[in-house]
């Protein structure tokens, strides 16, 4: 698990605390799946199987690693082997978290930045402030804090985007949950819990449907996902036989 302990980002708690971005990828080293955005799929593609979350929440997922708390994108020093990085993890150690509505109040959630406390990287002794002093006894967030909320934010936003993006898929029903069967008789290996696209009830849709995902770019989002299933291959043969 990337994030180990998130804790909420407080000025009266953490005013005092500095961030030093990570200078590897070992925070990836356990993460065996991540979400992607739209505009990531095409580079994406390249490198990672992509599958999407479930039937009903069609976001796109890479597979980074077929054995459990293992990535076969982070070598043993830390560093990340493939020439893409999902955006997701640029956010780390920082992350959004959904915060209900204040009692009695509205229907909508709001977002609380949080951090995970386990990092390392958020301290009192080096880095940048996140806080700075405003008047006497005030804190506002640094220059720092802003740019990383926004980033947060903005990630936020484009991930919400990309479900918009990709729920045609659930409204006519070519999302479907799957097993995707890998290997052979000798080395069965099967990854469950994740959804598909079921081409042949794609194939079955109105022309007029399927033109307007010509148009809107949908289709081409589909075929670069289908491609990327290729990658599933050279992953199973890093896969130890007792695995």
């Amino acid at each position: 698990m990337m994030y180990k302990k998130l804790v909420a980002l407080r000025s009266d708690l953490h005013g005092r605390m500095r961030y030093t971005p990570p200078t590897t990828t070992n925070y990836a080293a356990t993460e065996i799946q991540t979400p992607l955005l739209a505009e990531e799929i095409g580079r994406s593609a390249d490198v990672f199987p992509i599958v999407f979350q479930s039937e009903t929440n069609p976001v796109p997922i890479a597979i980074l690693g077929l054995q459990e708390n293992t990535s076969y994108f982070v070598d043993q020093q830390g560093n990340w082997k493939a020439h893409y990085t999902p955006m997701s993890f640029n956010n780390y150690p920082f992350k959004l978290v959904k915060k209900p509505a204040e009692a009695g109040g509205a229907d909508d959630l709001d977002y609380v930045v949080t951090f995970d406390e386990e990092s390392g990287l958020v301290q009192e002794e080096n880095g940048k402030l996140l806080y700075n002093k405003s008047g006497k006894s005030g804190m506002r967030p640094s220059p720092l804090l802003k740019e990383i909320m926004d980033q947060l934010g903005d990630y936020q936003k484009k991930l919400e985007q990309t479900v918009s993006i990709f729920q045609p898929l659930v409204e006519h029903k070519v999302l479907k949950a799957q097993k995707i069967n890998l290997g052979n008789s000798e080395q069965p290996f099967t990854i469950g819990g994740t959804a598909g696209i079921d081409w042949k009830a794609v194939t079955q849709l109105d022309d007029a449907i399927l033109a307007e995902w010509v148009r809107s770019g949908l289709m081409y989002l589909i075929t670069m996902q289908r491609s990327s299933l290729r990658h599933f291959t050279p992953m199973l043969e890093n896969v130890p036989a007792e695995a």
